[in-house]
């Protein structure tokens, strides 16, 4: 049986609305995410791609979810002076595809195979206008409700504000509402109103849910499609 993997292909809404100085701050904020990652899964890794786009390979699939928000949130936190008014709304579209590769190769940089071929495909049929900024895609697992987890949680996200797309990257990386009250200067009230306004018990279960499952037994049968 093939190992499955994750991949996480990912683009800035409207980022040529950036002046200059601002994309070179961008790509060296997006490269600083990766070790945020790689606590969690030692053997991720990532890379930025034309300055404004992210592609990841995440080996341990069940931290994969976790992963795609956490960086959904940590690009929402991002202080770029030029940004627009959608950047600043959405932030980020991604697209998590699940399934084989043939190839993941991080000294090399190179990522081949059906899981990132999903995410990238997936990637390119969004636009900067569509509702939906996440989705999880898969040719190979039968994923589900999966699908459509990730379109409703991309729709939370993009309708919190920065503040809660703030608490809601430090709840996500495993800080309790104390911790995250001192290291945001807030009072512990407002966090706790923020992690109310943004659903986090409801995240909680569907993260609970994705980071238990057995993908190894949602394999395809050849010739199905979902």
């Amino acid at each position: 049986m093939d190992k499955i993997y994750a991949t996480l292909s990912a683009d800035i809404v409207d980022s040529t609305s950036l002046s200059a100085a601002d994309t070179i701050k961008l790509k060296e904020l997006l490269e600083g995410f990766f070790p945020v990652m790689k606590s969690f899964c030692d053997e991720a890794w990532g890379r930025v791609v034309r300055g404004d786009s992210v592609e990841c390979v995440i080996p341990k699939v069940r931290q994969s979810l976790r992963l795609a928000l956490l960086l959904k949130c940590y690009v929402r936190t991002l202080e770029l002076d030029s940004a627009s008014r959608t950047m600043k709304k959405k932030g980020v579209r991604m697209a998590l595809g699940l399934g084989t590769l043939r190839i993941a190769d991080e000294e090399k940089g190179i990522i081949d195979g059906d899981a990132i071929y999903a995410s990238g495909r997936e990637l390119d049929a969004m636009s900067d206008s569509d509702a939906v900024t996440f989705s999880i895609v898969s040719n190979e697992l039968n994923i589900g409700g999966y699908a459509a987890l990730s379109d409703m949680m991309g729709f939370v996200i993009d309708r919190a504000t920065n503040k809660q797309c703030s608490v809601l990257y430090y709840l996500l990386r495993g800080y309790n509402q104390k911790k995250v009250a001192q290291m945001l200067s807030l009072e512990p009230p407002t966090v706790n109103q923020h992690v109310n306004a943004v659903g986090w018990t409801a995240i909680q279960r569907a993260l609970n849910r994705f980071e238990t499952e057995d993908f190894e037994k949602l394999i395809l049968k050849k010739g199905t499609k979902q």
